[in-house]
């Protein structure tokens, strides 16, 4: 398995491990705040914008020990040089997850254009984020894995 395959796969599961504990979190530190139409708005945006730092923080140690890993293990491969595959996969997973963050808003807008309160646009900001990143890291990782 070349790096860029590893560190695929090490995004996706740390993006998914990320999520799953972050609801947690975001739950136990919101609470009802989050679906009372008084308080949610404030208690989303604080949640997605706590979200926001902790995937980029995420992501920096995950490619910080994967690459460290794979050097220790006595990997080849220089990561610092990119090759048109990888360009053109990267190109992919950001369209995919730039556009999933968008349905996600257009879902959220949807919602509250229907009278629905307005927690369900925080929420579908938040699902948009959370679900292009693992879709972004999913595809990824095929691509990787078929080649491009």
């Amino acid at each position: 398995m070349i790096l860029q395959q590893i560190r695929s796969a090490a995004f996706f599961a740390a993006n998914l491990a990320t999520g799953g504990a972050y609801l947690f979190v975001a739950w136990r530190w919101q609470g009802q705040a989050l679906f009372v139409d008084a308080t949610a708005p404030r208690a989303w945006a604080l949640a997605i914008l706590a979200y926001i730092p902790v995937q980029v923080v995420t992501r920096l140690a995950v490619f910080v020990a994967v690459l460290a890993a794979y050097k220790l293990r006595g990997g080849e491969d220089d990561p610092a040089l990119e090759d048109e595959m990888d360009k053109a996969i990267d190109a992919r997973m950001t369209r995919v997850l730039l556009n999933v963050v968008l349905l996600g808003l257009l879902a959220g807008l949807g919602a509250v254009a229907a009278g629905l309160p307005t927690y369900w646009l925080f929420g579908g900001i938040g699902a948009g984020i959370w679900l292009g990143a693992v879709l972004g890291d999913a595809l990824m990782l095929i691509m990787y894995r078929r080649g491009l």
